[in-house]
Formats: C-alpha cells, structure tokens, sequence
C-alpha cells in the first residue's frame, strides 16, 4: 500500500508539474504573438494558460495587455483587476489598467490605479508619465509637468523622446511656448526622425508669429512622412498667412488627397482660391466643404461671399 501511495503521489505530481508547464508554453507564445501585434493569437494562448492553471497571474495581466492593445477597455480592466486579486501589489497590472480607464476617460480611476503603482514602485517612470497624460486630460497642467519631470529625471534616455514630447503638450496648452519648443526639440534629439514633434514644433512656432520657422518644421515633418496629411494642411496655412495661396493650394490639395473628407482643407484651399480671384474654383471648395460638414459655419459664410463676389 506504501508503494502505491508514493506513486500515487508521484503521478499527481508530475500531472502537476506538466499542466504548470504547459500553461508557460501557452504564456510564451502569447507574449510573442503580442510583441508581433497578432492579439487575437496571444489571446487565445492566454486564455488557454489560464484554462491551464486559473492563478498564473501573469496570464492574467498579458491578456489585458492584448486587449488593451486593441481598444477593449472593459475587457483589459476586467483581467487586470484578476491579475491584481491575485497579486494586488502587481505594479505593471496597475500601470495598464490606470492606461485602460484612461482610454475610457475615468480619469479619477486612473489616476487612483497610476499612483498606487507609483507609491509601490516611486521609480517607475512610464507609471508617472501617464499619470501625467491624466492630469493634462483633466486640466492639471502644473501637475502633469511634474510627473513628466520626474518620468524624465527617472528615465532620461530610455524613454526620453515620449516623456519631452509629453511635456511639451502641457507647457503648450498653457501656453509657455518657448518651454514647449525647448521640449519638443529635446524629443527630436532623441529621434530625429520623429514627424509629430516637428509637427507640434512647427504648430507652436506659428503660435508665436514664427511663420518661416513653422513652415521649416512642417517641411521636415513631411520629408520623414510624405502621408502627413496634417503638416500638409497647416503648411498650407501657414503659406496662405504669408500670401503664398499658390503654394497654399497645393498643400491644401495635397491635404484632399491624402483624406478626401478633409472639410477644412477644403474651406481653407476656397479661401485661397478666392484671394487668388478664382472665385468659381473657391465656390466649389466651399461647397465641397459644406458637403462634408454642413455645420462648418466658416465654409457657409465664405460660400455666400464668394458667391456675391461672383455677382450670383
């Protein structure tokens, strides 16, 4: 009876230790599946580890992240929530269900979420500097570019492109352009090749009346990226401000390419036209426009004075 109980025993065990092993199996090739951006694939490995062994927490975390990754909000909070039952001081499950309320807008939630993660791990920089995208969501500006100071002192090299691009929205929204720019050139330090930040660049420098140095910016935003369509439209205003409409309209028709539901570009491309005297090409673009959005006021107003213009 001895005998057989041992072995018994054995065999539970070795059941045991197979069921563990392949419950990782199905966890590695999840996380790889993820890192190659194929979520549903990681899923399905996911929920067969947790099938596998229901208290394998990181399961648990990893399937939130591939459901976060693809926009499922309620899913992702519902597995980190477990994940977090299982291991409430679990900070990278903390970090990405404060990333997933912020994505549903609960900004309390995910403030509550990022600073738990904080207070657990005060050196956890990508925690800080969501927390600071949440208090910029809500207004607290002051607030965010402390966390993103923080994220970068933490973690300057890393991560140094996001955290200077982060801050840099939150000194231009209020309104410390020169703050903001500083930022947004330590972000292209970081990557030259960071289209967005020569972007939001050439955007602040407009603000500041800089229009030559914009349009430089919006130029080298779209020579990384020929597809920007954004840089192409506020290139095109930046022209139409310093009287350039013929090239104003060729970015604003680039811009109409690129989304062909562009109603600004389209009311912006009619004002050029019109200042040009082309007045018949300007009421088809503010038509176009009214089309597209037929509550754009300013299209409205620009039609019927083109039209006056016209003698219609």
């Amino acid at each position: 009876m001895k005998k057989i109980f041992v072995g018994g025993m054995a065999l539970v065990l070795i059941a045991s230790y197979l069921s563990c092993a392949t419950a990782g199996t199905h966890l590695d090739k999840g996380n790889l599946s993820l890192e190659q951006g194929d979520y549903d694939t990681a899923i399905l490995n996911f929920t067969e580890a947790i099938r596998l062994d229901p208290n394998l927490v990181a399961a648990y975390e990893r399937r939130g992240s591939a459901h976060l990754q693809r926009g499922d909000f309620d899913l992702a909070i519902a597995d980190f929530s477990e994940a977090l039952r299982l291991n409430p001081d679990f900070t990278a499950a903390l970090n990405s269900r404060g990333v997933a309320h912020l994505g549903r807008g609960d900004l309390d939630l995910a403030i509550t979420d990022l600073t738990q993660a904080i207070r657990i791990d005060p050196n956890h920089s990508t925690a800080l500097n969501n927390r600071g995208y949440a208090h910029m969501h809500r207004g607290d500006l002051d607030l965010a570019i402390e966390d993103f100071t923080q994220a970068i002192r933490l973690d300057p090299y890393n991560t140094g492109r996001q955290m200077f691009n982060s801050r840099s929205h939150a000194h231009f929204r209020k309104g410390d352009l020169d703050l903001a720019i500083a930022d947004f050139s330590e972000a292209i330090r970081f990557d030259p090749n960071h289209a967005w930040a020569f972007s939001n660049r050439g955007l602040t420098h407009f603000r500041k009346g800089d229009f030559d140095l914009a349009i430089e910016d919006f130029s080298q935003a779209i020579r990384i990226n020929p597809n920007f369509t954004l840089a192409f439209y506020n290139r095109g205003h930046m022209h139409s401000r310093r009287g350039n409409f013929g090239l104003a309209i060729e970015d604003f028709s680039q811009a109409i390419r690129l989304d062909p539901i562009h109603a600004a570009a389209f009311n912006n491309r009619g004002r050029a036209h019109f200042n040009r005297g082309d007045f018949d090409l300007a009421i088809e673009d503010f038509e176009a426009a009214l089309q597209i959005n037929p509550n754009l006021s300013a299209a409205r107003s620009n039609l019927e004075t083109a039209r006056q213009r016209r003698g219609w």
